[in-house]
């Protein structure tokens, strides 16, 4: 019989880095991986936080594997997207080689967050190869099938946590693997300093006008603003307002876009810009006017769609500092290998549908429902029991679409909705 290994000295052994240990006893005594100390700690949580993924494969692999449910897994995923995100990690916990996986549907009871928040989230000391790191393990987490829509307990998705916490890389991630571009709009209406944020800005810039709504959207914006005639083309004079829109902002964001004048002060009206280009600059209005290809005299959207493209991102770009998200990458050599490692990870993963989006939180609510039942007798038990999940954390009754269901957060006691076919949970009540 294996002699028993105190679940204590094996986390602190993990805490203090000392994995060659924890490997030999797992190999050579009893430990067990999801015995917890007096601060709820496990083993394996702690080897999953600090990315210690020898430690982690010990324990999938080891005597006690079958103690290791697909809950602890799901928490273990959350626990390393927080701590020190690893991508080996993340593939021993979501490999199509296990019988079981992490659930990236899972979220933190306390929070409502998933693992895709959590490795959204930029850290004041986390390092570049951190940032990185957590970058392509978010693109992991959406090929696993993590839904970009999931809100936590403060109403943000994982493209608010990124936008929030400046980190671009996320963000690009997170709307690359489905994230809604949309978004980032009602993000920036939220507040004054929401719509300064450079990140969000960032992905306007980035994704805007390869997103078909958003473009569309773009559009309408351009000629409600340099159109008033809506005749869908611009006239001279209306061309002349839109370049010195263009020139006004040039000054704003601290470049020379003409030499003849400057409005470095921002005194000048959009008037005296548009006099002064047609008195000073008509060398410099002739880079536009050669776009009317076909001669017409006036210029349509695609004719325009160049310089209404650097107009756009221009003004997206206008918060970004120099050294904004420098950090957030490597050298090329460095980043070369990255990609390679984690093309084979994700080749490795094994995807969710959003259609299983049942979390850790909701079979909790489940076995406490099973408990209450086995303790309450006599013919006022259905209602008994109902009464206890609706007053703590079970699903309430509500007239609600096909999917939906409603809880109750136990620790905040507001209401909120999960949908338990595409794995989006919000605060608001879905309507039909």
């Amino acid at each position: 019989m294996k002699k028993h290994v105190d679940t204590y000295k094996v986390i602190n052994q993990l805490e203090l880095g000392d994995t060659a240990s924890v490997i030999k006893e797992i190999e050579f005594a009893d430990v067990n991986p999801v015995g917890k100390d007096a601060k709820g700690r496990t083993p394996f949580n702690v080897a999953c936080r600090k990315g210690q993924v020898e430690v982690v494969r010990h324990f999938l692999d080891g005597n006690h594997k079958d103690r290791i449910t697909e809950d602890h897994m799901s928490q273990g995923l959350y626990i390393n997207c927080q701590g020190h995100t690893s991508g080996e990690v993340v593939l021993e916990l979501l490999s199509k080689k296990r019988n079981i996986n992490a659930n990236v549907h899972y979220f933190d009871p306390d929070t409502i967050s998933t693992a895709l928040h959590a490795a959204a989230a930029r850290g004041p000391n986390t390092t570049s190869e951190q940032l990185a790191e957590k970058a392509y393990v978010i693109g992991v987490l959406c090929k696993g099938g993590a839904n970009p829509g999931h809100e936590n307990i403060k109403t943000q998705t994982a493209l608010d946590v990124a936008m929030t916490s400046e980190f671009e890389r996320a963000g690009s991630e997170i709307i690359l693997g489905g994230g809604d571009l949309m978004h980032v709009t009602r993000y920036m209406k939220q507040s004054r300093d929401n719509g300064q944020n450079w990140v969000a800005n960032s992905m306007l810039s980035k994704f805007a006008f390869k997103h078909p709504l958003y473009l569309k959207k773009i559009k309408k914006q351009f000629h409600d603003e340099f159109d008033p005639d809506g005749s869908g083309e611009l006239d001279r004079k209306e061309l002349l307002r839109f370049i010195a829109f263009h020139v006004k902002l040039g000054f704003k964001n601290g470049q020379k876009p003409v030499k003849e004048f400057n409005d470095d002060d921002g005194s000048l009206e959009i008037s005296d810009v548009m006099r002064l280009l047609e008195t000073r600059c008509q060398s410099y209005l002739k880079q536009f006017h050669v776009l009317d290809e076909d001669q017409s005299g006036t210029f349509g959207w695609e004719e325009l769609l160049p310089i209404i493209r650097k107009f756009y991102q221009e003004m997206w770009q206008a918060t970004r500092k120099e050294d904004c998200g420098k950090d957030e990458w490597l050298d090329a050599k460095a980043e070369q290998a990255l990609k390679a490692k984690f093309q084979n990870i994700r080749d490795s993963v094994r995807p969710r549908s959003k259609q299983d989006a049942v979390s850790a939180l909701d079979l909790k609510r489940g076995q406490q429902a099973k408990t209450l039942k086995g303790k309450i007798k006599g013919p006022k038990q259905s209602v008994a029991i109902v009464h206890k999940q609706v007053r703590t954390s079970g699903p309430v009754a509500h007239d609600l679409p096909e999917g939906w269901v409603a809880h109750v957060d136990p620790k905040s006691g507001k209401q909120y909705y999960h949908n338990t076919k595409t794995g989006a949970t919000v605060w608001k009540k879905p309507k039909f």
